[in-house]
């Protein structure tokens, strides 16, 4: 609800400015700029706007137009025809789109797409050229982001195998698995692993003093 920190304005509450509706009048900020709460037709959540950038149009979404945008300048420079542009698209729109059918899976539960790779070239810088039509962006752990330090091209099988290799663990409401696990608690990933093997109750395996000084886990290690 709006605050009683406010100046003068017009009302634009109802208006519809691009993609955005204004839904109410917000508190001045500490500069006392004028702010309004609106909802965008994406169905990402409310963001605030300043009322000078609702009145001269500078903004008419969420980002979610620029996102578009960005795509399409891509597209119209020719990366449209490059083998890595479908997979960088597809990455794209699965963290960024809430109308994409598997936003869900990705930006819906907090993968994120790391800024410099809105840039198609600086994703390829990042990445090098895609071996194969059969090349896919893998993440090397799933419970983070797209970025050149978690992601590399892999095969289906690879993908597949990466997969099945993967043993989760679930213990005290948290499901991850060995190596997330490993770096959850600074234990060895090998000492841990081997608990795991030879039978220990999870509960023994995750909570024992670690005998062994605790070992970096490289990112992308698989059970």
């Amino acid at each position: 609800m709006a605050g009683k920190h406010l100046t003068k304005s017009i009302d634009l509450t109802g208006r519809k400015i691009g993609l955005l509706t204004v839904l109410e009048r917000m508190d001045d900020n500490h500069r006392g700029q004028m702010q309004w709460r609106c909802k965008c037709d994406c169905g990402t959540p409310e963001k605030i706007i300043y009322d000078k950038h609702l009145r001269n149009a500078a903004t008419k979404s969420c980002g979610c137009l620029h996102r578009v945008m960005l795509i399409k300048r891509n597209a119209t420079h020719g990366k449209a025809k490059v083998p890595e542009y479908k997979p960088w698209a597809g990455m794209k729109d699965r963290c960024l789109n809430p109308k994409n059918p598997r936003f869900h899976n990705y930006g819906g539960r907090g993968i994120t797409l790391c800024p410099e790779w809105a840039d198609i070239n600086t994703f390829i810088a990042d990445m090098g050229p895609r071996p194969s039509l059969g090349h896919s962006i893998e993440r090397r752990d799933n419970q983070k982001g797209y970025s050149p330090d978690n992601c590399y091209w892999a095969t289906r099988e690879q993908q597949q195998n990466n997969r099945r290799k993967n043993k989760y663990i679930t213990f005290q409401g948290l499901t991850m698995t060995i190596a997330q696990w490993a770096r959850h608690l600074s234990i060895d990933y090998s000492t841990l692993q081997a608990r795991i093997k030879r039978g220990w109750d999870i509960e023994k395996a995750l909570t024992s003093n670690v005998l062994v000084k605790p070992s970096f886990v490289k990112e992308g290690c698989h059970d």
